[in-house]
């Protein structure tokens, strides 16, 4: 990313909303996923730097999520919140397990349960703000 690109960014999560950070947080978990798993589909046997990369992409992924469900009250919502709760559980597991193995399996895995969550969150930020 170039100098102007890094400061457009910086501007733009400094100004950001609440709700804008928890969509761009969960956007940069789901591409981190979606990187690691095709990092690891690209090289089965993987040289010492793409072992990094996989490891960096799946934890900063795995630091999201974690963050992400740290932040859910549960006492407020129990029935909304004990779901995602639940998932972001799974998600971890599997992230957790698909870096450890490194399994693209068990991290499309993750994606594919962590995807719905961002899409419903995305499509409630944005009807929110119609209204």
């Amino acid at each position: 990313m170039n100098a102007a690109a890094r400061r457009y960014h910086a501007v733009a999560t400094q100004t950001a909303s609440g709700e804008r950070l928890m969509i761009l947080l969960m956007h940069a978990a789901l591409s981190s996923m979606e990187k690691a798993k095709a990092q690891i589909e690209k090289a089965p046997t993987l040289a010492e730097g793409d072992v990094d990369e996989v490891t960096t992409l799946v934890t900063k992924a795995l630091d999201i999520v974690q963050h992400l469900q740290s932040t859910l009250d549960v006492t407020r919502a129990p029935s909304v919140t004990k779901p995602i709760v639940d998932c972001y559980a799974f998600v971890v597991w599997k992230l957790v397990a698909g870096r450890n193995q490194r399994s693209a399996k068990l991290v499309a895995e993750a994606a594919q349960v962590f995807g719905p969550i961002v899409d419903a969150f995305d499509h409630a930020v944005e009807a929110a703000h119609v209204r």
